[in-house]
């Protein structure tokens, strides 16, 4: 089974990850900490999701710890933000975010994000970039998506 990680603090919308991950068949575990964090993503994670407006955890900080460890770079990792916020979009594509897309994409095509989040060994690197993502989606998601990034 795979396992999303979610740095994210707001209660209303962890319990919307929560139910696409049960959807979905994905395991979803809650960090709130860098301790935490590092110590979870030894793991092999699939993926993780991060609030890139949770100050409380310094995202963009925890991005550059991430890919700056040769045991961890390899995880997909996903940000979200308000679509206004164009600067902090930029600032953690360049830390090494591999996909950041605005809160409401993100909620829109959460279920389907998180069901083709891929199976893969581990330290085999999984590129969730723009344009096209190794993996196939529906039109309804690409579309989705290709609305997302002409608002941001």
């Amino acid at each position: 089974m795979n396992t999303v990680l979610a740095v994210v603090n707001d209660i209303f919308f962890s319990a919307k990850i929560t139910d696409a991950a049960k959807r979905t068949g994905v395991t979803l575990q809650y960090v709130t900490n860098e301790k935490d964090l590092l110590e979870k993503a030894k793991a092999n994670p699939a993926l993780i999701v991060f609030d890139l407006n949770f100050d409380a955890v310094r995202p963009l900080e925890l991005i550059k710890k991430l890919k700056e460890d040769a045991g961890l770079k390899h995880i997909s990792l996903l940000g979200y933000l308000s679509h206004v916020q164009g600067d902090l979009k930029l600032a953690a594509q360049q830390t090494g975010c591999d996909l950041v897309l605005p809160r409401s994409a993100f909620s829109m095509n959460m279920q389907e994000i998180l069901a083709v989040t891929p199976r893969r060994k581990s330290h085999q690197l999984i590129d969730l970039t723009w344009p096209a993502p190794p993996f196939s989606y529906d039109n309804h998601f690409s579309n989705a998506l290709s609305v997302s990034r002409s608002i941001c």
